[in-house]
């Protein structure tokens, strides 16, 4: 069992692994209607938003069964912090000077590889197996997101053609 100072701590980072994954969402949701002229552009953003919003709910989840499991912290608390800290100040600035799909796309993927070490099955370990499983698709949905916008990005890089008259 956890003692209350080790409980504080971990309610801590899901808190804030849930605050990362809201500002994920918004940026999305952003993008979505930043590019909304591209409609399959603008859907891909949008199903990353929603899916970010659903892994919100799922460290607000974790929240609330934290009193009932046996769970140990194994991320660092101080590297979430700084990715939070960078969300916050990158929000601003992309709302101020809004990127190309090239640059947002990018800069989404490089930040969902960064993202996916704070995420719950790398991040706590739960000592429940079903509870622990539970929570580990969440890294699943990671790779998702980054092989569909990488997949887009692909897209977007190959050389554009004339269409024959």
């Amino acid at each position: 069992m956890t003692n209350e100072k080790e409980e504080k701590t971990i309610l801590m980072y899901l808190d804030l692994c849930s605050k990362i994954e809201g500002l994920c969402a918004e940026l999305y949701h952003y993008y979505s209607d930043l590019f909304h002229e591209d409609e399959e552009c603008s859907r891909l953003w949008k199903k990353t938003a929603l899916e970010e919003e659903n892994h919100q709910k799922l460290f607000e989840l974790a929240i609330r069964l934290i009193c009932e499991c046996d769970v140990e912290l194994i991320a660092d608390y101080e590297k979430a912090s700084r990715v939070y800290r960078k969300l916050i100040n990158l929000l601003p600035h992309v709302q101020q000077t809004p990127p190309d799909i090239f640059l947002a796309i990018t800069k989404a993927i490089e930040m969902e590889e960064s993202l996916v070490v704070l995420h719950i099955d790398s991040a706590l370990k739960f000592k429940d197996e079903q509870v622990h499983n539970m929570f580990k698709a969440l890294q699943t949905y990671d790779k998702n997101h980054i092989d569909s916008l990488r997949h887009y990005q692909a897209i977007l890089f190959l050389p554009k053609t004339e269409m024959a008259g």
